[in-house]
């Protein structure tokens, strides 16, 4: 399949959705990168409680997101311990879950999942939820200016 086939085939699985086969996405949110919604998310149906992958590669890297859709004609199964893609007329490619970068198992200092904090889109674009914080000190007339993550409930201290 040549490049622009795969920019094709991305193309067609964003509009169309995919689905994967329980098999298929048995290490996803353990070995493999999982979705972890912000404030909105594309899939075409809700996934509550079912592990999804957040994207995944074509044989040439392109990387497409995973917008599950139970009635896309696109299908992710395992045959002979690889992911394959099919259509339902036969099979397209290859593909591969992202592996899960090991931070996403770890905490803030105020317990918040790292995962929430920052997030890999793809294989190496970060997102990350910051809010900007202007603190104004009024004596000296300075304005600090800090990038911190501010959790979501206040800190209550004793």
């Amino acid at each position: 399949m040549k490049d622009l086939k795969y920019l094709e085939l991305k193309a067609e699985l964003l509009v169309e959705g995919i689905r994967a086969t329980p098999v298929a996405l048995k290490e996803v949110g353990k070995k493999y990168k999982e979705q972890n919604h912000g404030l909105f998310g594309w899939d075409f149906e809700d996934h509550a409680g079912i592990a999804l992958p957040d994207d995944f590669l074509l044989p040439d890297g392109t990387v497409v997101q995973f917008r599950k859709n139970s009635r896309s004609p696109y299908q992710v199964t395992v045959e002979e311990n690889d992911l394959m893609l099919s259509n339902g007329k036969g099979k397209i490619c290859k593909v591969e879950w992202i592996p899960r970068p090991a931070y996403y198992g770890k905490e803030t200092t105020h317990r918040r999942p790292m995962v929430k904090i920052g997030q890999i889109g793809g294989r190496i674009v970060s997102f990350s939820v910051i809010r900007i914080i202007a603190v104004i000190f009024p004596r000296k007339r300075n304005v600090f200016f800090a990038i911190s993550y501010l959790p979501q409930k206040p800190m209550i201290r004793s």
